[in-house]
């Protein structure tokens, strides 16, 4: 029998049955996930079904909600699909094939490319196709095809890739690409990706996903609070999250009503779980994409704490405990070392400046550090330098440039796009339209909207877009009393209102330090993160308080939005160099 290599790219959707028989009808109503691709060859047999590489999808949750999910992939062009499983088959030349779906798309489209370009993800295809019901096309030997799919249906709406790879005798490789291959025959390692980790991670990020509703509030208030339109700035809303869990587990009565108003938590069961499923989805360490969050707590060896505080603190925020004298330099010293390490020394010129006092009763640390290269990277010998018109000046800057199918969103006021991550989620890219300024579109509800369900955002293409992106790195700390004072929990500052009555019996105890720090950087491999954000619990009075083009030459705002939709940074950039 002749045979075809057919991968799938999506480690979650592992390919279905290929054996010489279709599959039935679903007899069901609602698409969790785009429905597969069945291949027929010309004598009406079935020669492959694929599931999707990558999508964004949407489908009914009921009581006339809707759900969205995100499902990144790996460039039809990397080498390492080579090393996944496949299953061989060399088509006849010219041979038409008819693609069906479960679901009918509204359109198809298919792109096809040299094999001989694996590992060239800069490679431009031969040739792009749209076809019309009912959908046939010819499938050449030695070719990579990607076959884009639009659905618009009630059971399931969206945007879904797929991918296949048809060998001859004469396809010719690189010789790296040809090590891949043969590896790939009999490959019998258990990928991450099929252990069941895993498959608790994804069943995370399906439970966090129906987040949203909850956590956009938060999103939506936090973002402008913490992001300037004047100067490079940047946070992680996620750490801060998590920060604020955990000292809602400290705080009571007005004082911990306060913290869960800006959280839009109804009660501490409610922030727990979410903590809970936000550390599950968001936490990991994998080959080519890290995510690692680290929490503790640091206590004032003269001063009794309540246990059940404590206890509650390591068993639904992960947190570890540190003991010491407040205020001396080898608890100072140790509480630096701790957060340099969980960030991997990324803000060590803002953690040089952290001091505990005598009076402090508890320090709590949040922190979070990411890492993740790009499913198709920038080729560095396409960097050149272009000037970036900032906000203080004109300057020169390392641009980097990529042509790629990606998703192109727009606003009233904006254009953006989100390049995919590797096993991490996405990168966007905000720029306001020309006239209009970074801080409007900072607090634009369109932008949110985008960030946290980019799946279900309406007005989104999906096109050929010629970028331009510059190099750089944000790095920025703040002092986070005005910020949540903005928020609601002014009263935290104050020892003759504030309540920790939690934590401790002794009083006043008042919030004296709230700090956040985050950096991250953008090159041609990828994007590197870190964040840290400090709450200090003291004693005593209170101190003072088509081809799209898309170039990125001016101020610009860009986010880094997770798996299951949790916004991990995001900042602005109105100046580099």
């Amino acid at each position: 029998m002749k045979r075809l290599i057919i991968l799938t790219l999506v480690p979650a959707l592992l390919l279905g049955s290929l054996a010489g028989c279709g599959r039935a009808p679903k007899a069901v109503d609602v698409y969790d996930q785009p429905p597969a691709l069945v291949i027929t060859d010309p004598e009406g047999d079935t020669a492959a079904e694929l599931d999707s590489m990558g999508y964004q999808w949407t489908y009914p949750a009921g009581s006339g909600r809707s759900t969205g999910v995100d499902a990144d992939a790996i460039h039809p062009l990397d080498a390492n699909i080579l090393a996944l499983d496949e299953l061989h088959f060399y088509p006849e030349a010219d041979a038409v094939y008819a693609l069906s779906f479960d679901l009918a798309p509204s359109s198809v489209s298919v792109a096809r490319w040299d094999a001989a370009d694996i590992g060239d993800t800069q490679a431009e295809p031969l040739e792009s196709t749209e076809l019309t019901p009912p959908y046939e096309t010819a499938l050449q030997p030695g070719s990579v095809y990607l076959i884009h799919a639009v659905f618009d249906k009630d059971e399931g709406s969206g945007d879904a890739d797929y991918c296949l790879i048809t060998l001859s005798e004469d396809t010719e490789f690189r010789e790296e690409d040809e090590m891949l291959l043969e590896k790939s025959e009999g490959f019998e390692e258990s990928f991450y990706w099929q252990t069941e980790e895993y498959a608790q991670q994804m069943e995370a990020i399906r439970l966090s996903q129906e987040l949203r509703g909850g956590m956009d509030a938060y999103y939506s208030r936090i973002l402008p609070l913490l992001l300037s339109g004047e100067d490079n700035s940047v946070c992680s809303p996620l750490n801060l999250y998590l920060a604020l869990s955990m000292l809602a587990e400290t705080a009571g009565g007005e004082s911990r009503a306060a913290i869960l108003s800006a959280l839009n938590a109804p009660d501490m069961e409610t922030v727990r779980r979410n903590a809970a499923l936000l550390w599950a989805a968001n936490n990991y360490d994998m080959e080519g994409a890290r995510c690692l969050l680290a929490s503790s707590l640091w206590l004032n060896e003269d001063v009794p704490v309540h246990q059940a505080a404590l206890d509650a603190l390591r068993e639904s925020h992960h947190a570890q405990a540190f003991s010491g004298v407040m205020g001396s330099e080898a608890l100072d010293q140790q509480l630096r070392d701790w957060i340099n390490e969980k960030t991997m020394d990324l803000l060590k010129e803002f953690t040089a400046g952290l001091k505990t006092q005598p009076e402090t009763v508890m320090e709590l640390v949040s922190t979070i550090y990411f890492k993740a290269s790009w499913t198709a990277k920038f080729e560095k010998k396409l960097t050149d330098k272009a000037v970036f018109h900032g906000a203080k000046g004109d300057t020169r800057v390392d641009m980097m440039h990529r042509t790629d199918s990606v998703p192109y969103y727009y606003g009233d006021r904006f254009s953006a796009v989100s390049l995919a991550l590797n096993e991490s989620g996405s990168m966007f890219f905000i720029l306001p339209d020309e006239g209009v300024a970074l801080e409007s579109v900072i607090s634009d509800p369109q932008v949110a909207a985008m960030l946290r369900d980019r799946s279900g955002y309406p007005d989104q293409r999906h096109v050929m877009v010629e970028m331009s992106v510059p190099k750089f790195e944000v790095k920025s700390d703040t002092d986070l009393n005005a910020v949540m004072t903005a928020m609601g929990m002014g009263a935290l500052f104050d020892a003759n209102e504030a309540n920790f009555s939690p934590l401790t019996e002794v009083t006043p105890v008042f919030l004296s330090q709230a700090e956040h720090a985050a950096g991250v950087s953008v090159d041609e491999e990828g994007v590197t993160g870190a964040a840290y954000t400090v709450f200090g619990l003291a004693m005593g009075a209170m101190p003072p308080s088509e081809i799209v083009p898309f170039v990125l030459d001016r101020p610009f705002m860009f986010a880094v939005a997770a798996r299951d939709g949790s916004v991990l940074f995001a900042g602005t950039v109105t100046d580099i160099g």
